[in-house]
């Protein structure tokens, strides 16, 4: 039999120990970002003020953790899982200009409308591909379509096709998707 001292030092403990994981349960408490992206519409068009803007980059950086997703096609986003703390929202489209908004700590749930102003930029070339999306969001997967970005040849290997895609890098025989390595390939 434990002596009553041992069984009330142990009670003590397990009661710090669980107060403890309490409180790491509560600190690690997720929050989400949601918004609107849009663009003002031209003068005298019908679409009313403003024009949503589909398949814009929106990028949530906060410390060491990076979220990102895309807008839809009635321009709408969501962030799930967003870390506590302060961080940085970067929206990015090829015809917008940057748009970049600091979120204070304890912001959560729906921000406001995000106006993108138009950037008229000259290319040198184009590529014209029917269709063909080059990457998507599917839940916390981003999935790249190759065949979108090139021919991929019959001699070809895997990493040589990755590094032509946009944020990849092989070094070292691993695979990094912005300076991150990658954990699993399907």
């Amino acid at each position: 039999m434990i002596p009553f001292r041992t069984r009330r030092l142990l009670f003590t403990v397990l009661l710090l120990l669980q107060s403890a994981a309490g409180l790491t349960c509560h600190a690690q408490e997720q929050r989400t970002l949601s918004g609107e992206v849009r663009t003002p519409a031209p003068a005298g068009s019908s679409y009313g003020l403003s024009i949503p803007v589909r398949g814009a980059l929106v990028t949530f950086v906060a410390g060491s953790d990076t979220l990102r997703t895309q807008t839809a096609a009635e321009g709408h986003f969501l962030l799930k899982k967003v870390p506590a703390g302060p961080g940085e929202l970067t929206v990015t489209h090829v015809a917008y200009k940057p748009y970049t908004l600091k979120i204070a700590d304890g912001i959560s749930g729906s921000l406001k409308t995000i106006l993108l102003d138009e950037e008229i930029r000259r290319l040198e070339s184009a590529r014209i591909v029917d269709g063909m999306p080059v990457y998507e969001f599917i839940g916390d997967t981003l999935k790249y379509n190759v065949a979108a970005t090139q021919q991929v040849g019959d001699d070809e290997m895997l990493g040589d096709v990755m590094e032509r895609l946009p944020g990849f890098s092989v070094r070292d025989g691993r695979m990094y998707v912005l300076d991150k390595p990658l954990e699993k390939v399907f």
